[in-house]
């Protein structure tokens, strides 16, 4: 599937070897299955790899770094 989206080896690698990457990628065929564009496949996948490599970072993180969103790095119930 990553292979169709992208050109650049780079990306394409990304994916692959990125978080969940075996579920992003079914979520992705889903989405062709059901006749979305490529346009909309493309930009599917590179939101939930982006979300994806977020979550990940801040389950494996003991500190406080922050996640490129601010409102994904602040526990679940804490004010905005």
């Amino acid at each position: 599937m990553f292979k169709t989206l992208y050109r650049c080896p780079r990306t394409i690698v990304r994916h692959e070897n990125g978080p969940l990457h075996e579920s992003r990628r079914r979520y992705l065929e889903h989405l062709a299955a059901q006749g979305a564009a490529l346009h909309t496949i493309r930009a599917a996948a590179g939101v939930i790899y982006r979300a994806t490599d977020c979550l990940n970072g801040r389950v494996q993180r003991t500190n406080n770094s922050k996640c490129a969103n601010p409102r994904l790095s602040q526990p679940r119930g804490s004010p905005h």
